[in-house]
């Protein structure tokens, strides 16, 4: 029978830009190295890196949604941090989208936790399509309207 994830972490690394490139490879390997094991200790599987020039995102899937286990997952990832670097995580529970957490983890500044609502997210963007398409209907409508033809 086939494991059940009801988690999606999707998270993203930047790099300090003033980084030389053998800095930044030798930051980016120990990184992805302590970060898998970290991912592996607190249940993540599925876990794939895309490397992106100065950044670096991953992607995994959980079996729950735990805030309190991704708040530790977290702290412990500031612990690794250099000044170097900073990351962003979101979690977001695949069964129940009023259900997601993100998190901004720096190494001076410790962590900022801001939840967000996916379905609000949805909400608003479908708000402005709809404005946007009733801009648009009315400019096409105003362009179709019918100038009086020219006396020639």
């Amino acid at each position: 029978m086939a494991a059940h994830f009801s988690c999606e972490m999707f998270g993203h690394f930047f790099y300090c830009p003033e980084l030389g490139y053998e800095e930044l490879g030798e930051l980016e390997q120990t990184l992805r190295v302590s970060l898998s094991v970290m991912l592996e200790a607190h249940g993540a599987e599925h876990i794939e890196y895309r490397e992106y020039g100065e950044a670096l995102t991953v992607q995994c899937q959980f079996q729950t949604y735990s805030e309190s286990a991704f708040q530790e997952f977290c702290a412990a990832i500031r612990d690794i941090l250099t000044k170097d670097v900073d990351a962003r995580f979101l979690f977001v529970d695949r069964e129940n989208l009023d259900r997601a957490v993100f998190f901004a983890v720096t190494f001076e500044q410790g962590r900022h936790e801001e939840r967000i609502s996916l379905p609000r997210a949805r909400d608003v963007w479908a708000a402005s399509n709809r404005k946007t398409a009733k801009a648009a209907k009315t400019a096409q409508h105003r362009k179709n309207r019918k100038t009086p033809p020219s006396l020639s």
